[in-house]
């Protein structure tokens, strides 16, 4: 149960919500103007290829972030099977219930994410600038869950630590 405490405290807390979150606005403003400098159709051809290129690094990095987040999300996954298969005390049950949403809404968050950026990616002659907002707005903002929910499951732990585990 300690590993599930710290999992949610750092990994969810400081690193999904802290240190991935703040890397999404930089990377964002620099794919969204490189994607409306390439629809200018800028005279040079060689700042054309240049700022595609930029774009792909740029989307590169998009997708490296995914997957540190991806891995946050199965660490997660791993704890709570491991929870299921060691507790089966029914005074966990609303601890367990409550992670396993937090970790389905963790992972339609990170699906949304992917679509967008395939999207994105496979559109950056011709997507609008409404539709660039929308998707900045999107990514930059996770709905399906909030580092509130984090400190709403770390209060549920301790009725679990209580119980002998």
């Amino acid at each position: 149960m300690e590993h599930l405490g710290a999992y949610l405290q750092e990994a969810v807390g400081l690193e999904y919500f802290g240190t991935l979150l703040s890397r999404w606005p930089p990377l964002l403003q620099r794919i969204g103007s490189n994607t409306q400098a390439v629809q200018s159709g800028s005279d040079l051809q060689q700042k054309g290829v240049l700022l595609r290129q930029e774009l792909e690094n740029d989307f590169s990095l998009a997708q490296q972030l995914l997957d540190m987040e991806h891995h946050i999300y199965r660490v997660g996954m791993g704890l709570f099977h491991d929870l299921e298969s060691t507790s089966k005390s029914s005074e966990l049950s609303v601890f367990r219930r409550q992670l396993n949403m937090f970790l389905k809404g963790m992972l339609n968050g990170l699906s949304v994410k992917e679509v967008i950026l395939a999207d994105w990616r496979s559109s950056v002659d011709t997507i609008s600038a409404n539709t660039l907002r929308i998707y900045t707005q999107c990514l930059l903002s996770p709905k399906e869950v909030h580092l509130g929910d984090v400190d709403r499951l770390l209060t549920l732990m301790p009725e679990s630590k209580n119980n002998g585990l």
